[in-house]
């Protein structure tokens, strides 16, 4: 930064009033205050030697005004690059959380319908198609597996999320990101949770996030349940629909 000071200085002959004029402008660049202030120094002796001792003291009050008002400037500034910094981190970290808790609610949510689906009998079958009679007597009905009929799997969308409130906020030591864990098991004993944010407002947003997701993402989520497929939290969280894009290589069984 670059500053230009310029100052006048006059004083008064015996023979009536004639006024010397001195404008004296020194361009400095400030890195520090010491360096101002040599400066200054500077500058009463060159008005010292083209006004006299008359400008000394209106010379000092202009320069007591400088500094003060650079003091100030400093502290002003100062004061907004320290807020500026502030307001970066604290977005910066809802950011970053609002991004954790969507992967952890959807790969929850995985892990809550697979569970799910292996609890049923796979031989059980549910009626698909119209009761109607066709021409020739006969129905167009037909068996199909239960466990992965659009019939069930919207039954477990419509209530999976109500399991978050067996989860925990935990901060992986690795990568220090957030990431959901259960902390009662599904026979309902009570697991390890040292460390573990049992917060009812996080618990409440885990629940709602995934209240969301669901909505959001019905189709994709019935596409990839429809049919047995390998890998269903990377597929769906990560490469589908993002939600766990800086999370591609979490491991499968995490939560």
């Amino acid at each position: 930064m670059y500053l230009c000071f310029a100052m006048y200085c006059s004083h008064f002959s015996m023979n009536g009033l004639s006024v010397l004029s001195d404008f004296r402008c020194r361009i400095l660049r400030i890195q520090h205050l010491p360096a101002l202030s040599v400066w200054l120094s500077a500058y009463h002796l060159t008005c010292i030697g083209s006004c006299g001792a008359g400008c000394v003291e209106e010379g000092g009050r202009m320069v007591d005004l400088v500094v003060k008002s650079l003091i100030k400037m400093a502290a002003q500034t100062f004061c907004w690059l320290l807020l500026v910094i502030l307001v970066s981190i604290l977005t910066g970290s809802q950011a970053r959380r609002g991004q954790d808790i969507r992967c952890g609610a959807c790969r929850a949510l995985v892990d809550e319908i697979e569970w799910e689906i292996s609890q049923v009998d796979p031989k059980k079958t549910i009626q698909k198609g119209s009761f109607r009679i066709n021409p020739d007597g006969s129905q167009s009905m037909m068996e199909i597996p239960y466990v992965r009929s659009e019939t069930h799997l919207i039954e477990l969308l419509e209530r999976v999320c109500e399991r978050m409130k067996d989860y925990g906020e935990k901060t992986d030591p690795t990568t220090h990101r957030k990431i959901y864990v259960r902390v009662l098991s599904r026979d309902g004993k009570t697991m390890d949770a040292s460390a573990t944010n049992l917060e009812k407002e996080m618990l409440s947003d885990l629940k709602f996030t995934c209240e969301h997701i669901v909505e959001e993402y019905e189709d994709e989520l019935l596409e990839f349940f429809s049919h047995e497929t390998d890998n269903v939290k990377d597929k769906l969280c990560s490469k589908r629909t993002d939600l766990c894009d800086h999370a591609v290589h979490i491991a499968h069984d995490e939560l």
